[in-house]
């Protein structure tokens, strides 16, 4: 059971620095522009 925890620990660590970037690549454009939309356009 230890073993098989800590290869799902592992899988899931693995999933989660996977995802963790793509999350902020498609979050961040469209809340950049949202903050920062009147000063470029200004």
């Amino acid at each position: 059971a230890s073993g098989a925890y800590r290869a799902y620990d592992e899988h899931h660590r693995g999933t989660m620095i996977v995802l963790f970037p793509v999350c902020v690549v498609l979050v961040r454009p469209s809340y950049y522009d949202g903050k920062h939309r009147g000063a470029m356009d200004g």
